[in-house]
């Protein structure tokens, strides 16, 4: 299990954990060759490079998830990283997959406290199927959505492929 506290909401099950870096002799830079965690099921996979700035270090990192099921994402979306999104996803989007995203990331790590993270930019594309998305409560949901999306801080545009609403297929 990891526990993040302030991070995540509750200890997450990890099936499999890699890492691969090297740091260099003055622990100036370290490069993040591959990170992969599989949470039995969800997954994701990170490279990047993290250069020493005084009491920080500065990270910038790319990589993909896939198979994270929107039940569940809760579990996995870190707290305070778009918090009034967050809220509004976990709570109204319920069912269906993320099949495949990616990650781009830019933060500031403090160099004592590897927890201690802002992040400074953040952007990405998934793909989605059999989504259920609850837009304007007591209107009858949307359901069977699937498309790609595209994020970044502040937004989270669904391109929707197709879907329904009770009869009617888009």
């Amino acid at each position: 299990k990891v526990e993040l506290p302030g991070l995540l909401p509750r200890p997450v099950a990890v099936s499999a954990m890699r890492l691969h870096a090297a740091v260099s002799d003055d622990q100036s830079t370290v490069a993040i060759k591959e990170f992969s965690l599989d949470l039995g099921g969800p997954s994701l996979h990170m490279s990047g490079n993290a250069d020493r700035d005084g009491t920080v270090y500065r990270l910038h990192g790319e990589g993909t998830v896939a198979n994270v099921p929107m039940a569940s994402l809760d579990d996995y979306w870190p707290l305070p990283l778009g918090a009034v999104a967050r809220r509004w996803v976990v709570k109204n989007i319920t069912d269906g997959t993320v099949e495949a995203g990616t990650i781009d990331v830019a933060a500031t790590i403090a160099a004592g406290n590897p927890i201690d993270i802002h992040v400074d930019d953040l952007h990405g594309t998934l793909q989605y199927s059999g989504f259920s998305v609850d837009y304007l409560p007591p209107m009858s949901k949307f359901t069977a959505i699937s498309g790609k999306a595209t994020y970044d801080r502040s937004r989270l545009d669904l391109v929707v492929s197709n879907g329904r609403l009770r009869d009617l297929a888009v």
